[in-house]
């Protein structure tokens, strides 16, 4: 696959079967996965694998990637900690403003004491369109709808695994972690940026 091109990857969050290709009429050839769901196209970033990516990669590999774990990127993605996303731009091979303005979203933390503003990753919806508007706060509405997150790709990985947010770190949807969204938004708090 190329830079660019449209992948195929199953909206069915639990489907662990290989996918079939079913003939309609017309031409139209959807994908399904096993469970019989319509695949759905959304576009991926792809770079190619440098030695320093590989690196990276291998050094940051230890996190499980079970059926559970990979179902939390399917409903809401993690949030970075001050100075993360900067280092998944890296990762990727972009700028930090155009990794910012292509696959990130400033959602917030409401509490008592006031909001607290985070990034986060584009949710997808099922068609693979980004929810939300480009870098735009998060709306109460935006955080009530489940997304794929902008950096599942097509195998179900992270595609940004060795620079992954904190949240992600600290969670995984097979083990009981408390208060990591919790940790993230301390971080936030603790370093005073806004990254509005």
């Amino acid at each position: 696959m190329q830079k660019g091109e449209l992948a195929r990857a199953c909206s069915h969050a639990f489907c662990e079967q290989p996918s079939q290709q079913v003939a309609e009429g017309g031409g139209h050839e959807p994908t399904y996965c096993a469970s019989g769901v319509e695949q759905m196209p959304i576009s991926l970033p792809v770079q190619p694998i440098t030695a320093k990516r590989t690196a990276m990669i291998a050094a940051a590999d230890n996190s499980c990637a079970c059926r559970a774990c990979r179902a939390c990127c399917h409903r809401t993605p993690g949030w970075f900690a001050p100075g993360e996303a900067e280092k998944a731009a890296e990762l990727l091979g972009v700028s930090f403003e155009e990794f910012k303005h292509r696959y990130l979203i400033v959602n917030y933390w409401d509490s008592p004491s006031g909001d607290t503003f985070v990034l986060a990753p584009k949710k997808l919806d099922e068609t693979g369109t980004p929810i939300g508007a480009d870098c735009a706060v998060a709306s109460l509405g935006y955080n009530l709808r489940y997304g794929r997150c902008v950096f599942l790709d097509e195998n179900e990985l992270c595609s940004i695994h060795a620079a992954k947010p904190m949240e992600c770190r600290l969670s995984f949807g097979c083990k009981v972690v408390n208060g990591a969204r919790e940790a993230v938004v301390r971080a936030w708090q603790q370093s005073g940026a806004d990254p509005r």
